[in-house]
């Protein structure tokens, strides 16, 4: 008796009595050739067919059209969004690349990739720039214009604001103002923050009246890096004898040279970057031509 109940329990919880089996279902196996009965795996009554449902999900559901299964891990994923090569730092979206950024992805004319993790000062430039601007200091009255503070305020600027590696050019034993008061050599903190100190030699003649600008060019071609110097170089374009170093410097000046200016009446430093991003100044593409969408829409009028 016990064994009927929980054979009639059993049977009752998997959808069949003990007696047999509901039509439609599994039927009962036949004796095989051992006396027992196969069991359902040997007879394939084990096998359930998928059947797609009636009716597709809703739309919630799946974010693409109903192709007949349901959107599974992964099925509504978008490829992983492409950033163009000028994209660099910490601003891709505007295109625009930090002077702290290592490298770019563009090289020059013998492959070397830009370094815009350096740049070569010219300490004279800055200098002076500084004694006229904020100083008031005028040549034509006999002042020496140089001044070490706009060095200093140039130098900590660029190493610890934008964290670039600064290589100063200077002329050797130059001697210059710091502040405002009694000549000096180079300060101390100004040679820590560089990560050298580059002297030019001090030359007789005519012609190496600016060996100071030639050799921020030179150092700066040697190292593929930035170069920071308010002097155009019109003249070092046209007769600077190294041929490669010129037209890396023909190629590459709007890149590579960094401009700067002081405020007179704050007295601080900062740099000039312009309004094109890096990468487009690197491929050659800011040369060309720029289609302005705003020139043709009133060329054509109805009648004419």
């Amino acid at each position: 008796l016990t064994r009927t109940r929980s054979a009639t329990l059993y049977g009752g919880i998997n959808g069949r009595s003990a007696a047999g089996w509901p039509a439609g279902r599994w039927a009962p196996a036949k004796a095989s050739a051992g006396g027992g009965a196969s069991s359902p795996k040997e007879d394939g009554w084990g096998k359930k067919v998928a059947t797609p449902p009636k009716e597709p999900p809703p739309a919630w559901l799946t974010k693409n059209a109903w192709s007949g299964r349901p959107a599974g891990a992964g099925a509504g994923k978008r490829p992983p969004a492409t950033i163009n090569a000028d994209q660099h730092g910490s601003d891709p979206k505007r295109g625009r690349m930090q002077p702290g950024s290592d490298q770019l992805a563009a090289c020059d004319a013998d492959g070397r990739p830009y370094n815009l993790r350096d740049v070569v000062v010219n300490f004279a430039n800055v200098g002076a720039s500084y004694g006229k601007k904020v100083l008031g200091k005028r040549p034509e009255l006999g002042h020496r214009i140089f001044d070490w503070d706009g060095v200093r305020l140039a130098c900590r600027h660029l190493r610890l604001e934008l964290g670039m590696n600064v290589i100063g050019v200077i002329f050797e034993n130059f001697w210059g103002a710091d502040k405002g008061g009694e000549e000096r050599n180079m300060p101390p903190d100004i040679t820590a923050l560089c990560d050298s100190i580059e002297e030019t030699p001090r030359l007789t003649g005519v012609n190496q009246k600016s060996a100071d600008d030639e050799m921020t060019i030179k150092c700066a071609w040697r190292r593929n890096c930035r170069f920071m110097d308010n002097d155009n170089y019109r003249d070092w374009k046209r007769e600077l004898r190294n041929e490669k170093c010129r037209q890396w410097l023909e190629k590459t000046q709007d890149f590579l040279q960094m401009r700067y200016y002081f405020d007179s009446k704050l007295g601080s430093f900062d740099t000039l970057d312009g309004n094109i991003p890096p990468g487009i100044l690197a491929s050659g593409l800011a040369a060309q031509p720029q289609n302005r969408h705003w020139e043709g829409r009133g060329a054509v009028r109805p009648g004419r």
